[in-house]
């Protein structure tokens, strides 16, 4: 049996591959987004630590800002453990402030386009009385 085609309809040859070349960016889309949302959040929360760390130990009552840079770098390298590198720490200390910066770049499942993230921490300075 011969199979007609209706008259005027176009023939649909070709319509699949177009279809998946539309809907395919949008699908790895819904699919990575999320894990790299979870990458960001999670290397948020690791350099926060490690600069809440760093402050700390800068704030003590013998503590200097190198000793808080140490504390941060170390702190962030194990806790990053592969999902944070370049990690860059910027201590400071004023007679009652002790702030901490921590700039380091997040895991990215998109070669070459890393992922920048910047976490700030203030305590006060300890002091005897």
């Amino acid at each position: 049996m011969i199979r007609m085609k209706p008259p005027g309809r176009k023939p649909d040859r070709g319509s699949a591959s177009l279809e998946m070349a539309v809907i395919m960016p949008v699908v790895l889309l819904l699919t990575f987004g999320p894990i790299q949302a979870g990458f960001w959040f999670h290397g948020r929360s690791v350099i926060l630590a490690a600069a809440q760390e760093c402050a700390r130990a800068t704030a003590t009552v013998t503590g200097t800002t190198a000793d808080g840079a140490a504390a941060g770098a170390s702190f962030a390298a194990r806790a990053g453990n592969g999902l944070v590198n370049n990690i860059s720490v910027a201590p400071s200390r004023t007679a009652t402030t002790a702030r901490c910066t921590i700039t380091a770049n997040g895991m990215s499942l998109v070669p070459g386009f890393p992922v920048a993230i910047t976490q700030t921490a203030s305590v006060p300075v300890e002091r005897i009385t």
